[in-house]
């Protein structure tokens, strides 16, 4: 397996490891983080559990290379959400019905967004080899 991926998976597997302890030391912040990140109040005092638990379990099967490429799917799929600007982010003249006072487009919020790309960049680079490629 070329270096890259290796540390890829690794600083992945450290990545999800710190966010979801991290989710499970501050649970009213975490479950704060999703209401402010749009989820409605229901779901959001289950995933406060599901999260982190979801994280822990990728952190560990980047581990081993026979897991790594399915978890690093999982890693997508959860970072997914986060690298793409939350739709409070988004300015009211967006709507149809917008009137010519609405809010400008907080750029600040958009541009902020951006370093969280990179951990997806890396599990595209350990998802990009395909399955087959399990020596470590």
């Amino acid at each position: 397996m070329p270096p890259a991926i290796l540390l890829s998976r690794l600083i992945l597997s450290a990545v999800f490891l710190l966010a979801g302890l991290s989710k499970l030391r501050d649970r009213p912040g975490s479950r704060q983080s999703l209401l402010d990140f749009g989820l409605p109040s229901p779901p959001a005092s289950p995933a406060v559990l599901l999260l982190p638990l979801a994280e822990l379990i990728v952190a560990i099967g980047l581990l081993p290379a026979s897991f790594a490429w399915i978890s690093a799917i999982a890693a997508l799929a959860l970072l997914t959400p986060s690298s793409s600007p939350s739709p409070r982010t988004w300015p009211e003249a967006a709507s149809p019905t917008a009137t010519a006072s609405a809010a400008p487009l907080q750029t600040h919020r958009l541009v902020a967004s951006r370093p969280r790309r990179r951990p997806s960049r890396l599990a595209a680079l350990v998802i990009y080899p395909g399955p087959r490629s399990r020596a470590s």
